[in-house]
């Protein structure tokens, strides 16, 4: 026990509002990650539609395919969020749909390995923190100035996209 709470002064003393997520006891039969909101103007989360390999909008919390882990990528030394929830793609990443490198829509691609190989879109910075729960997330693909976030006017089962010009912040809670 000690160990989890030096692990969590040591985020909140870099000024990281970055979950730390230490799993403990048998694997359950809901997700593992947070669910990942934008909230201003109405919520919109990360969802796996359908259990993958889409990312759209949810405009409610509380599913499993809203489950994302953030997870440090130390080959790349960039964030990536993870599909945690339990449907087929658990363990891959949102990137760019398809994998393709000119499709800035979202999409569930492969992670990578420790060798690198990361999946396009994938690689994320954080470069503003959106007050103790919530992040921006900055696409390196697209570019310093592409961010993840939702279109205008969405709704359910829009599309997110990886090159919006907003600092899009979104927040966490725990997982469904």
């Amino acid at each position: 026990m000690r160990f989890r709470k030096l692990i969590v002064v040591a985020a909140a003393v870099a000024g990281l509002a970055v979950p730390v997520v230490v799993a403990a006891g048998p694997a359950q039969a809901n997700g593992t990650g947070n669910q990942w909101c934008y909230e201003t103007g109405g919520q919109a989360c990360l969802n796996a539609w359908g259990g993958g390999p889409r990312v759209n909008v949810y405009t409610s919390k509380g599913v499993v395919n809203n489950d994302f882990t953030l997870r440090w990528d130390s080959h790349a030394s960039a964030w990536q969020l993870v599909d945690s929830g339990t449907g087929p793609y658990n363990g891959w990443c949102v990137g760019d749909y398809g994998n393709d490198p000119n499709n800035a829509s979202t999409g569930l691609v492969t992670c990578g390995d420790s060798s690198g190989n990361e999946g396009w879109g994938t690689l994320f910075n954080i470069p503003l923190n959106c007050g103790g729960q919530g992040d921006v997330f900055q696409d390196r693909h697209w570019g310093a100035s592409a961010y993840l976030g939702p279109p205008n006017g969405y709704g359910n089962g829009d599309h997110f996209y990886l090159n919006t010009p907003t600092t899009n912040c979104f927040y966490f809670s725990p997982p469904a």
